[in-house]
């Protein structure tokens, strides 16, 4: 009897992580794994003038309850029926939630999804993914989106 795998995909709900999606669930039904759906919430900086009007834990529940609904709907559009999907939401910086529950949770593999960001976007916004490659306890899969032009920087 083979072992269960355990895969993590990342999203944030853009269509290149949908796209990422189809190997995720081709990798599960390969290997009969489990397939845990993250998305991590950037924490926001609120000036305090702002505190004032409204409190930065009510502006934190309102906005994870948005992505709950939104996480829920990518498995319900996304995933077929008979694949068991954890939905998790993490708050902070993207590639430090990702590593971090991959170790604590003992993932096989992470799959993310890259977006291609080049130059100044590249400086200005950073690589998930390849922060997330150079930083993994294990094997990530890197997908990037057919058709997307890749420009040299």
């Amino acid at each position: 009897m083979k072992e269960k795998k355990s895969f993590l995909i990342t999203t944030d709900f853009s269509e290149s992580a949908r796209f990422a999606y189809k190997h995720a669930i081709d990798l599960c039904k390969t290997y009969d794994g489990y397939l845990t759906l993250l998305h991590v919430i950037n924490p926001v900086v609120v000036p305090p003038a702002y505190l004032m009007v409204t409190s930065e834990t009510l502006v934190s529940k309102e906005k994870e309850k948005n992505v709950q609904k939104l996480i829920n709907e990518e498995i319900t559009n996304f995933f077929p029926e008979e694949l068991n999907v954890d939905p998790i939401i993490a708050t902070g910086v993207p590639f430090v939630e990702i590593i971090s529950y991959a170790r604590k949770n003992v993932i096989d593999m992470i799959i993310i999804a890259t977006h291609g960001f080049t130059g100044l976007n590249h400086i200005l916004f950073g690589s998930t993914a390849e922060r997330v490659v150079r930083k993994s306890p294990c094997p990530v899969l890197t997908v990037r989106k057919p058709n997307k032009p890749f420009v040299l920087p």
